[in-house]
């Protein structure tokens, strides 16, 4: 089995329940979901990690500059540009004047603020100095990786004690966290038992069925979370691992996992555009979101563009 084509479908698997996530689903299986979803992204990065950017820090940051902060930028630029449209269409209910407009694309070229079509796009912020702040983390700490695992939970759970707004800064913590774990297990080559796989999911569903924590979680609870969450991306990784065996799945999610920042950029639109037809189940809203933005990427693809190109503002990883 193709490594890549599995980290594809751990991708994939992962996007689809983002997408589920948002689609306005039931509770419980938002509360299953958002345990692991987004560490399980930024785990999945850190796995992706190659040893030797650590001796070329700034290759790095051009490289994540090209493949985040561009994308980011582009996108939320376009559907700025798209505005007066989506607002005629009654895709959004905000119609926004030329200054600001320029106010608005001031804060996007600055890494601040995303607009409601893009909601999902503080994930690409996060990313964006989380990888960076990691590779320097890596490069500078040679020993005790795993102790300094632990004390970015810990520093994570400490910013309840601060008083001021210190969520985006407990969420960058976190997600180094899960990063640096996603690269340690990767070099220790962790085998995913598909049985234990299961059996994690499966208590994680349970926990779910008590307590809804989110990778925004602070103070005891994200002492609580981290294991937790790491539970949910080992059965991922798992369930990635037996569909693998399946030729004609596999084929189809590894088509999804290439598609991560094409559906991460169109999901809230599909949505938008299904409550014109006065349709909100969160069913056929998820159907929509990942089946909508892969015939944006599919018409991209087949127009002549490489899906691998570098710089390419419809490819994340």
């Amino acid at each position: 089995m193709e490594q890549s084509r599995r980290l594809n479908i751990v991708k994939a698997l992962c996007i689809i329940l983002m997408v589920i996530g948002h689609s306005g689903a039931p509770a419980g299986v938002t509360g299953f979901i958002y345990l692991f979803h987004m560490p399980a992204f930024f785990f999945l990065s850190g796995y992706l990690l190659k040893e030797s950017w650590l001796d070329r820090p700034g290759g790095f940051v051009r490289k994540r500059l090209g493949t985040l902060y561009a994308p980011y930028v582009f996108w939320e630029l376009v559907f700025l540009l798209l505005g007066g449209l989506f607002f005629r269409l009654h895709l959004t209910d905000t119609q926004l004047s030329v200054r600001e407009m320029l106010e608005q694309a001031a804060k996007f070229i600055t890494f601040r603020g995303h607009q409601p079509l893009l909601n999902g796009y503080w994930f690409l912020k996060t990313l964006f100095f989380c990888s960076i702040g990691c590779l320097f983390l890596l490069k500078y700490v040679q020993r005790g990786r795993a102790w300094l695992v632990a004390a970015l939970v810990v520093a994570a759970g400490l910013c309840r004690l601060i008083p001021a707004d210190t969520t985006m800064v407990s969420r960058l913590l976190m997600a180094c966290a899960f990063y640096i774990t996603g690269f340690l297990a990767a070099r220790q080559k962790v085998e995913v038992q598909i049985p234990y796989a299961v059996a994690a999911l499966a208590v994680v569903a349970v926990i779910s069925l008590f307590w809804r924590g989110t990778i925004f979680s602070d103070g005891w609870e994200a002492l609580l979370y981290f294991p937790v969450a790491l539970a949910g991306t080992y059965g991922i990784f798992g369930i990635a691992e037996a569909l693998d065996r399946s030729t004609r799945t596999a084929e189809a999610l590894d088509f999804i996992g290439r598609a991560t920042l094409t559906i991460l950029t169109f999901h809230f639109l599909a949505f938008a555009l299904l409550r014109l037809l006065h349709i909100s189940n969160w069913i056929p809203c998820s159907v929509a979101g990942i089946a909508l933005p892969l015939l944006v990427y599919w018409l991209y693809t087949r127009s002549g563009h490489p899906s691998g190109s570098r710089n390419n503002p419809i490819k994340l990883f």
